[in-house]
């Protein structure tokens, strides 16, 4: 996982404040987002919950790296969101929990593809690992699932935690603190073997 500039991921988040209202009550789960990126780093993903939130918790884990306007700028776009969550609770709730789905499913097709062959796809778990962590911060923010949604996450849990070695943190070690091995144990290790 590259690790983006604290601009980059401050730029996002704002741009998909300024959609959100229109986001949460369109019926689209992934929403185009109105911003340019600096050109050495990419485009930028699509406007969801689940992104908004992993860009948050990014930046949050390198909080103590971030220059005061960079943490003001954090700040505002935190507020900005959590009164969007109050006032908009019940699409926010329905939007989340969709997402959690939709990531669900993209992660049980990977995992199947990971766990068939690791050494084809280990070298793409780094990246994928984000559906992974953007389920539990869905969770975490407003998601209400549904008993089988549970029992299939964790029934994926227990297959990779089987396959699984606790190891060194797999993202950028700037990001380490904002994910704990005890909730986020999928991001320190490797498989066995």
């Amino acid at each position: 996982m590259k690790l983006r500039t604290p601009a980059y991921a401050l730029t996002y988040l704002e741009a998909a404040l300024e959609s959100l209202e229109a986001y949460l009550l369109s019926g689209d789960l992934f929403w185009p987002l109105d911003a340019s990126a600096p050109d050495a780093e990419g485009a930028y993903p699509a406007l969801t919950l689940g992104n908004i939130l992993l860009f948050a918790a990014r930046l949050r884990a390198r909080e103590g790296a971030l220059l005061p306007v960079e943490v003001s700028r954090l700040r505002m776009a935190e507020g900005r969101l959590d009164a969007f969550r109050a006032r908009w609770r019940v699409a926010w709730e329905g939007k989340a929990r969709r997402e959690f789905r939709s990531r669900l499913h993209q992660w049980s097709g990977f995992l199947e593809e990971l766990l068939g062959d690791p050494s084809g796809s280990m070298a793409y778990y780094t990246y994928e690992v984000r559906l992974r962590v953007i389920m539990d911060l869905l969770c975490a923010h407003g998601a209400v699932l549904e008993t089988d949604e549970r029992d299939a996450l964790a029934s994926l849990d227990a297959r990779l935690e089987a396959a699984w070695v606790r190891g060194a943190f797999l993202w950028p070690e700037e990001l380490a603190a904002g994910f704990p091995v005890e909730k986020y144990w999928y991001l320190w290790g490797s498989l066995s073997g």
